[in-house]
């Protein structure tokens, strides 16, 4: 993700992987440092990550962003969304990840993927 995506959610208590000291770390030290930091999301583009956890040990929700690019141009639209979603967001236990989609710019393949394997209850589409 562009680290300036954390200026635009300057409404939020967002922090990069920079700013944490946790580039480079790989997936699953990184969900253990989320885990182990009390985070409740996880903002993130890649979209092959909610196959490469084990979500019932997941302590966060993941935010993925459907952008067709990490172009910043692209990933500043999801801005507000992610926004009005963390500020309504009311816990729901089993919640692992969040699709956010946005019309007309996603390319929507990987929502009928996840569709299929992920259960109702633990993928919200936006």
């Amino acid at each position: 993700m562009d680290v300036r995506l954390k200026t635009e959610l300057s409404e939020l208590d967002a922090y990069t992987l920079m700013d944490m000291g946790w580039q480079g770390l790989k997936n699953g030290v990184l969900s253990e440092k989320v885990n182990e930091n009390e985070f409740t999301f996880f903002i993130t583009a890649d979209k092959n990550l909610p196959f490469q956890q084990n979500l019932s040990k997941l302590l966060f929700i993941i935010i993925l962003l459907d952008t067709p690019t990490l172009l910043w141009e692209h990933q500043s639209l999801f801005a507000p969304k992610i926004i009005a979603f963390v500020k309504s967001f009311a816990p729901v236990p089993s919640l692992k990840i969040v699709h956010i989609s946005l019309e007309g710019f996603s390319k929507g393949k990987k929502r009928e993927q996840f569709r299929r394997i992920f259960t109702p209850e633990q993928i919200l589409f936006l």
